[in-house]
């Protein structure tokens, strides 16, 4: 009497045909060396509802399974699955880009960045307001005011999770251009103190210049008066040895 079989399939989009994943016939199971070796032992089967288990799921196992069981009576029944497995979605990193354009505006190229797979779906936000008019894309260029307080969120999700990440382009905008002007007020002071400290030197020189000849003068006026006294003294010493006075 000819009995119930049973055989999983898998086609995968690194396989080009549909390949024997198992087989169960007589109540025995028996896997192929294609399911051992691609799924390194992860797979289970129960016999009681005729199911496959995959104990851990992998990306590259998303493909299309199918079950085809054939009666006692010979009829076949085939079944397919679609199957998808997805990684969890990590959180987003934004990076920003901002440029310049003058009259306080600035010109923000923004990047979101962290997944580790392409099959994601991008969005958008400005505040709670979704951008429309993107596709799916990881890249958004804004024009900026300045002084405008804007918020950006860009989510990444797929079929099974999301995650987002928020940043608020005033303060990127305007962080970059605190330290120019810095620089600019610290010349400034540099060349203020230089040129001061300059002119009370040019200052100080002029005074000395200006009081050397007076001093000069005093000098060479005492050295005269001194002279002056020892003359007279040697007078009065001769007069007094001549004339006994």
């Amino acid at each position: 009497m000819k009995e119930q079989t049973l055989e999983w399939r898998m086609q995968l989009p690194s396989f080009e045909k549909c390949k024997l994943i198992l087989k169960w016939k007589n109540k025995n199971v028996s896997y192929t060396s294609c399911a051992s070796a691609y799924f390194n032992n992860t797979l289970d089967f129960e016999s009681e509802n005729l199911t496959l288990l995959i104990k851990s799921a992998k990306p590259q196992y998303s493909g299309l399974y199918k079950l085809e069981l054939t009666n006692v009576n010979g009829t076949v029944s085939c079944i397919q699955f679609k199957v998808s497995v997805f990684d969890h979605v990590e959180k987003p990193c934004l990076k920003e880009e901002w440029k310049a354009m003058g009259e306080g505006k600035c010109l923000v190229n923004l990047f979101c960045l962290g997944s580790r797979n392409g099959n994601v779906s991008y969005a958008w936000y400005r505040g709670n307001e979704k951008i429309s008019a993107l596709r799916n894309l990881s890249h958004l260029v804004v024009h900026l005011d300045a002084n405008e307080l804007d918020k950006y969120t860009c989510n990444v999700s797929n079929p099974a999770s999301w995650a987002s990440e928020s940043l608020h382009l005033t303060q990127g905008c305007l962080e970059p251009r605190f330290p120019l002007l810095f620089v600019v007020i610290m010349i400034l002071v540099t060349l203020f103190l230089g040129t001061l400290t300059c002119f009370f030197v040019w200052k100080r020189k002029r005074k000395q210049s200006q009081s050397s000849p007076q001093e000069l003068l005093t000098v060479y006026e005492d050295v005269k008066e001194i002279g002056r006294n020892q003359v007279g003294h040697a007078r009065v010493l001769v007069w007094k040895i001549l004339f006994g006075g």
